[in-house]
């Protein structure tokens, strides 16, 4: 979620891509412009695998075969969750724009319904929680399937699915075969493949490696692309789809961090910790009406394109708003916990046959 909160304020805050347009943001007006133009490019690419390893997180431990039932009541919970925080996050900020006046909070209400707000896996408003909702109803049957399927069967499978999937600009069948749900298929199955066979040898050690050192060539060769072969238009930050060079390197970053020892780290006790709350940070920072505000009113990245500190503002900013929607969250399930704990309590009072 950190990868994916530092791919925003690049994606979103300086290059805006949700909106259609690239601005010259100024990367060329100084010569720490062009120095940070490459490393947010880097960090872009670096960062470019999260939403690919929420889907094999989730291939990891839901490839046990479990009964519908299950999935339908997480996948309930997924959709009041994405309502509850569409609606509060619209009637905060309606609070703020009628109560202060102020025209930064002056509420883009364009495109926004409340049919979009109850029905956010139909209207896509969150595209990866309608993927997500996908994957989770197919979960059942994708892991009987893997269940049945012997090791060499189940590589096979992976196979085809990648050759389907994989696609780089004009290189691969992704653009004849590729869809979004199909990629987050062979993804699931990628992470179930992981936790059913438990891959072994050496060369997993070093998976880090291939992370890094695709990430470390395709940056400046991205940047040079951009300079000398189309040196009439800004420097724009380059992004990959998932199902090209991410779909590797996020396997690579994948099994590296499966295979990792130390499970009890100070950063994997604080990541059990924080894993019911991780949702919400997404929602909240994600959420159309917050967008705008977030990148373009509060934080302005745009407005520290030529600043030494620019990288290191991505990452402090990017752990400020993971830390505070984590505590958003953490108050949302407290509230509903007391809520559910007087409701259970005067229910019982009122199941308790009258005494005189």
């Amino acid at each position: 979620m950190y990868m994916i909160i530092c791919g925003h304020f690049i994606y979103q805050g300086i290059r805006h891509v949700t909106s259609g347009e690239i601005p010259d943001v100024g990367f060329e007006e100084s010569t720490m412009g062009m120095v940070n133009y490459g490393l947010l490019q880097l960090v872009g690419y670096l960062v470019n695998i999260g939403s690919n390893l929420f889907v094999m997180i989730s291939g990891y431990f839901l490839i046990k075969p479990r009964p519908f039932s299950y999935a339908l009541k997480k996948g309930f919970k997924l959709w009041y969750t994405i309502v509850f925080y569409n609606i509060l996050i619209y009637a905060v900020l309606i609070a703020l724009s009628a109560g202060a006046g102020w025209n930064t909070f002056s509420l883009p209400t364009k495109g926004w319904s409340w049919g979009e707000a109850f029905a956010p896996i139909y209207s896509s408003s969150y595209w990866f929680m309608t993927m997500y909702m996908g994957i989770l109803l197919l979960s059942p049957f994708l892991s009987r399937m893997a269940q049945a399927l012997t090791k060499k069967e189940y590589q096979i499978l992976l196979l085809v699915l990648l050759i389907m999937n994989f696609g780089q600009e004009q290189l691969g069948y992704g653009k004849v075969y590729s869809s979004n749900i199909l990629l987050y298929i062979l993804v699931f199955l990628i992470g179930g493949y992981v936790s059913l066979h438990k891959p072994q040898g050496r060369w997993l050690k070093y998976t880090w490696g291939g992370y890094f050192v695709v990430c470390l060539l395709l940056a400046p060769a991205s940047v040079a692309k951009q300079l000398f072969l189309h040196p009439a238009s800004c420097p724009q930050i380059h992004g990959l789809a998932y199902n090209s060079i991410p779909l590797c390197t996020s396997i690579c970053f994948f099994l590296w961090v499966a295979n990792m020892n130390n499970v009890k780290s100070k950063i994997s006790v604080f990541a059990i910790k924080t894993g019911p709350y991780i949702l919400a940070v997404y929602l909240i920072h994600e959420n159309k009406l917050i967008r705008p505000l977030l990148w373009d009113k509060l934080i302005r990245p745009t407005d520290h394109i030529g600043d030494w500190y620019l990288v290191p503002y991505m990452f402090a900013v990017s752990l400020a708003i993971l830390l505070l929607c984590i505590a958003i969250d953490y108050l949302r399930t407290l509230c509903f916990a007391k809520i559910g704990s007087v409701v259970r309590e005067k229910a019982h009072l009122l199941s308790k046959p009258e005494t005189r």
